[in-house]
């Protein structure tokens, strides 16, 4: 279904002008903006933190994207930027101002960007997580429908916008708040994160072969996401949506090696007794893993699409929770889709009971979608962690029950 800007009425969230003048006046009065992306940084990150490396560049500011992960598996348009990677960071340059972009948790950091963020004399932050732990209520979160004119008493700004589809259609509306006229390669940035969340989310489908986006009813009734979306559409081709649709469509260019991991993985699948709970350990020594080059963009989108799959296949079932444990790099990680749309409340209980049994243990997300992590010595750290996982899942389940049923 099509969206036409034009014939269509919206009424839609939208950054105001003193909100977006108290931001821009933050970062435009800093000697050197560092631009943090959260660990594990996906294509909604990436570009969020181009769109504001590219705008700092234009005013004369010095600024520098640091993402986790390698910087040649993440779609981002313009890889001349001055990136670097958490991983091997430079720690003898702090900036004056830490921008976030696409987090506001600092579970979702990477270990060496935190120094950063505690050396800044500023930090400023742009979102759509509910998850506000680095900021707490010092924020603006539009969803909570503040004055126009109601500013926090900080010159940091964090304006976070759960109600946005991805960071960077925050970002395209602190240009609209500024008045500021949007180029064709800004408009390919902020879709390329737009359509790359609004797949995780399920809420959009992307066909790589024909370059076609299939938008679902959810999101057409969506009416900030619609607005955007129509927006961003008049300022771009064809061959412009094509790319990013196969840039976000990567189960179509799968090897036939990831294939038959992705087929695989109906066999792998355990479920708690109750049935609520599907889950899959991929252990560190894993062969198949490894030989395909472990966790990188592709088993990635493997795992997200098999998590969701089960959900949609077996929702009907009583299916609640679908979880994927897996290596990265150093550390073990999880993922998790829920139906019910209540992992806001397993993140917090996780939190509580995890975090000082587990090192460099971290989780947080959406409120249908997540994902943590723990920092290992062996693997049976990493199977008594998976434990720990699925029984706060199934306690935190029992708890949101009990308290719908009173």
């Amino acid at each position: 279904m099509k969206i036409n800007a034009d014939t269509t009425s919206f009424r839609a969230n939208k950054m105001t002008y003193p909100q977006a003048k108290l931001l821009n006046s933050a970062l435009l009065d800093s000697k050197h903006v560092d631009i943090i992306c959260h660990d594990s940084t996906d294509d909604d990150s990436a570009n969020s933190a181009l769109l504001m490396w590219e705008y700092l560049n234009q005013k004369g500011i010095e600024s520098r994207i640091i993402l986790s992960g390698d910087v040649n598996k993440i779609h981002i348009r313009n890889k001349n930027a001055d990136i670097e990677e958490a991983e091997s960071l430079d720690k003898n340059q702090p900036a004056d101002t830490v921008l976030c972009v696409d987090f506001s948790s600092i579970g979702r950091m990477q270990k060496n960007t935190i120094g950063l963020l505690k050396n800044a004399s500023k930090v400023l932050c742009i979102d759509h997580h509910g998850q506000q732990d680095l900021f707490g209520d010092d924020c603006i979160e539009i969803t909570k429908n503040l004055d126009n004119t109601e500013l926090p008493d900080d010159t940091s700004l964090r304006y976070i916008d759960t109600s946005a589809k991805s960071a960077t259609s925050v970002i395209y509306r602190f240009f609209e708040a500024l008045n500021q006229d949007i180029s064709r390669k800004q408009a390919f940035d902020i879709m390329s994160g737009f359509i790359s969340d609004g797949v995780k989310k399920g809420i959009i489908e992307c066909d790589g072969k024909s370059g076609q986006i299939l938008l679902s009813e959810k999101f057409i009734n969506d009416d900030n996401a619609s607005e955007i979306f129509a927006k961003l559409v008049q300022k771009l081709s064809p061959d412009d949506m094509q790319q990013i649709a196969k840039n976000v469509d990567i189960m179509s260019n799968l090897t036939p090696d990831e294939i038959e991991f992705y087929n695989s993985l109906n066999d792998k699948v355990k479920f708690t007794d109750d049935k609520k709970v599907a889950y899959i350990e991929i252990p560190q020594d894993d062969k198949t893993w490894e030989s395909l080059g472990g966790d990188n963009p592709e088993t990635s989108t493997i795992l997200n699409r098999f998590r969701k799959n089960i959900l949609r296949n077996m929702g009907n079932s009583g299916l609640k929770y679908s979880v994927v444990f897996y290596p990265s790099k150093d550390m073990y990680r999880l993922s998790i889709h829920s139906n019910t749309n209540n992992l806001n409340d397993f993140y917090n209980n996780a939190i509580i009971r995890l975090r000082y049994r587990y090192n460099n243990f971290s989780i947080g997300g959406h409120r249908s979608r997540g994902g943590g992590k723990i920092v290992p010595y062996d693997k049976d750290e990493c199977q008594q962690f998976s434990r720990d996982i699925i029984d706060c899942i199934l306690d935190t389940d029992k708890e949101s029950h009990s308290s719908f049923s009173a």
